[in-house]
């Protein structure tokens, strides 16, 4: 879950993980929540080891660099 450095975008928590892409919960300070559907990051780690758990365009690290999501 994405809870803080937003700069004023929405946060994000993953309620469901589909089949190259996620079902998120969407927010924002003074607005009802929303899912959406967000394709997977298709990031890996250098040695394949490894994918990203965030969404496609995330900011920031991917999770495989020692984020904590």
């Amino acid at each position: 879950m994405e809870t803080t450095g937003h700069g004023g975008r929405p946060h994000r928590g993953c309620l469901l993980g589909l089949a190259y892409s996620a079902v998120w919960a969407e927010w924002s300070t003074g607005r009802a929540p929303r899912l959406v559907e967000l394709p997977d990051c298709p990031s890996l780690s250098e040695d394949g080891a490894d994918g990203c758990a965030l969404y496609e365009d995330h900011d920031g690290l991917h999770t495989w660099q020692g984020r904590d999501c």
